[in-house]
């Protein structure tokens, strides 16, 4: 019998339980994936959850200030549903409630317990990192901040976001008005226009320089002369014979 077993076969098994649960407690347990499959900083993600329920329709009187001020008992009730569900997180029966909308409307709302929200906010703030950095800059709303004032802050806060849609309400703005210019020129037929760029046809060799130029004094003209507008062209495909 090695040393290891003989030490482990003279421990006490109230011993056993406290070194089993001093081990899900800490965030190592957490942190590697060993709870569920991902890594989970936990106490960022009570923080990011508790700035989620801030506008609840349907909100716990308590605040859930039981859990949120002790981790470690969260922690050992999320262990105990795995325990229970043999190791898979399979969640609680969720009810549907209706809430109400502007205009006299409704649309319905799943309302699960502290610990389904838990697991989905872990989900959300392991993933949202990696997929924000996939998302076109055209989305606006909730994007995620990699370094907020307050750790408790996913995403952004909504006065950046403000300023991002005067600058993409700005361009889309010119580009509209440059549309509307160039289906003016009797060569050009559009055929698929973008939301920075332009696909058209033309038969003449110099149509291609009249729409950079009309891109170009659009751009100008609506920014105040401040900037010189700049525009290029380029073939999307090649000349078919």
């Amino acid at each position: 019998m090695s040393g290891n077993r003989e030490s482990f076969s003279t421990t006490t098994g109230d011993d056993k339980l406290d070194h089993g649960e001093n081990y899900v407690l800490n965030p190592a347990f957490w942190e590697n994936g060993q709870a569920l499959g991902f890594p989970i900083q936990f106490n960022l993600v009570l923080k990011h959850l508790r700035q989620d329920m801030r506008d609840d329709w349907y909100f716990d009187c308590l605040q859930y200030d039981d859990f949120f001020n002790d981790p470690n008992e969260a922690k050992r009730i999320i262990v105990s549903l795995l325990a229970e569900w043999n190791g898979v997180y399979l969640g609680t029966r969720s009810v549907v409630r209706n809430i109400p909308k502007k205009g006299y409307g409704e649309r319905y709302g799943l309302e699960t317990d502290f610990f389904d929200r838990f697991t989905y906010q872990a989900i959300c703030s392991f993933l949202i990192p990696y997929y924000d950095k996939v998302l076109s800059h055209r989305v606006l709303s909730y994007r995620y901040d990699p370094r907020p004032l307050n750790t408790k802050y996913l995403f952004k806060n909504k006065i950046s976001r403000w300023f991002s849609q005067v600058v993409q309400g700005t361009a889309s703005l010119i580009f509209k008005k440059a549309l509307l210019e160039v289906g003016k020129v009797e060569d050009v037929t559009i055929v698929l226009p973008m939301h920075d760029a332009l696909l058209f046809e033309h038969h003449l060799v110099e149509t291609p320089g009249k729409v950079v130029e009309i891109f170009e004094a659009v751009m100008t003209a609506a920014l105040d002369n401040r900037i010189t507008g700049k525009a290029s062209v380029g073939e999307f495909a090649p000349a078919v014979a």
